[in-house]
């Protein structure tokens, strides 16, 4: 099962080396959890990352905790500003992670603010059924980006659940009713 077979991969495993030791390791990710698992059978050490979360990297996070047991430097991750504004919003609302928003952007602070961070943003808050909180962002987005189709398609989602009054989204507006002729019943 630990033999490297082509492109030192084996049953599932792929096997190597990793901070001058004998490795293997597995990954796994999809909508919702990203996994990894390394091992060093020399050195009796496995660090194992299991994540609610397709954005993790687990494979970093395992690498950077099998490194850390080794002794090896480590590279800390970046906080990104999803996360950011996230953290911000349950601390201190919608409002304040806006105006934190405009801080750090007017600060000049690395990070991507682009339309797909706040895009990504207001779809993380829809799947946590925070709808209130992803309306309050995806309107936001668009007052930065008025050309954001996703940040309409958001406002979309969340009216279709009747859980917000349509407001001036893309829905209310007459341009994009839909131009289908209505059935009319069969006359005999």
């Amino acid at each position: 099962m630990f033999t490297p077979f082509r492109n030192n991969y084996g049953f599932g495993w792929r096997i190597g080396e990793r901070f001058g030791r004998r490795e293997m390791d597995h990954s796994g990710s999809d909508n919702g959890f990203s996994t990894y698992i390394i091992r060093f059978p020399n050195d009796g050490l496995t660090a194992m990352v299991l994540s609610n979360s397709d954005r993790a990297s687990a494979s970093r996070v395992g690498n950077a905790m099998a490194g850390i047991a080794f002794g090896e430097p480590v590279t800390l991750p970046v906080a990104q500003l999803r996360d950011i504004l996230w953290d911000r919003i349950d601390r201190d609302g919608v409002a304040g992670a806006i105006a934190h928003y405009r801080d750090m952007k007017r600060s000049g602070a690395k990070l991507d603010f682009s339309d797909d961070t706040l895009v990504g943003l207001g779809y993380d808050l829809f799947a946590a059924r925070r709808y209130t909180d992803a309306e309050a962002i995806f309107r936001f987005n668009l007052k930065l980006y008025p050309r954001s189709a996703y940040s309409h398609d958001g406002l979309a989602d969340i009216a279709s659940l009747g859980v917000i009054r349509r407001k001036r989204s893309c829905c209310s507006d007459s341009r994009w009713r839909s131009t289908r002729p209505t059935a009319t019943p069969a006359t005999r």
